[in-house]
């Protein structure tokens, strides 16, 4: 009995080559997986990215009551005198430097058009324009806080809805949604 066991305990420990065993795929599979997945996710972002009119003129208006309360606000850190020039299908931002009025350099505050459909119609206590020639801004922020009162009622010709920008001599910011039935 003593060679028998010897026997099974010399066949049990033969070295044996371990089979391949596949436990994942490769980088190569995952790779073009991904990538079929973001070709397919291309094309249904791009087929649903049709927005609505009334989500342009809601973006148009939140830009530019973003960049007019920056503006408010980069007149007072700066301690330079900051203006807009709003016209009916475009708007720019413009600095007091040496007496006259120069476009921002940031691009921030680039000059920037309108969509087609889009329009601003401003409404300010100072209604004519002296200097019709001359870049002069329609809305002043100063230095200490205060701005020129002003009213801009942001139009598409797509909806009959609006947005309504609203700016106080003490600096006061609103924009409301205004739906007509």
């Amino acid at each position: 009995m003593k060679r028998h066991s010897i026997k099974l305990l010399r066949m049990g420990y033969q070295k044996t080559k371990p089979a391949r065993i596949n436990d994942g795929f490769t980088l190569i599979e995952v790779m073009v997986v991904v990538l079929i997945i973001g070709i397919l996710v291309n094309y249904v972002v791009v087929s649903i990215g049709s927005s609505s009119p009334s989500d342009a003129l809601k973006t148009e208006a939140r830009r530019f009551f973003t960049l007019v309360d920056l503006a408010a606000e980069e007149a007072l850190l700066r301690s330079n005198i900051i203006g807009a020039l709003v016209e009916e299908e475009r708007y720019e931002f413009l600095i007091l430097q040496e007496k006259t009025w120069k476009p921002l350099e940031e691009s921030i505050f680039r000059k920037r058009s309108l969509p087609e459909e889009i329009s601003f119609d401003l409404m300010t206590d100072e209604q004519i324009r002296l200097e019709k020639e001359k870049k002069t801004p329609d809305i002043i922020f100063f230095t200490s806080g205060e701005i020129t009162p002003f009213e801009v009622k942001i139009t598409s010709e797509i909806t009959d809805d609006y947005f309504l920008l609203k700016g106080t001599e003490i600096g006061e910011l609103s924009l409301d949604h205004v739906s007509e039935p």
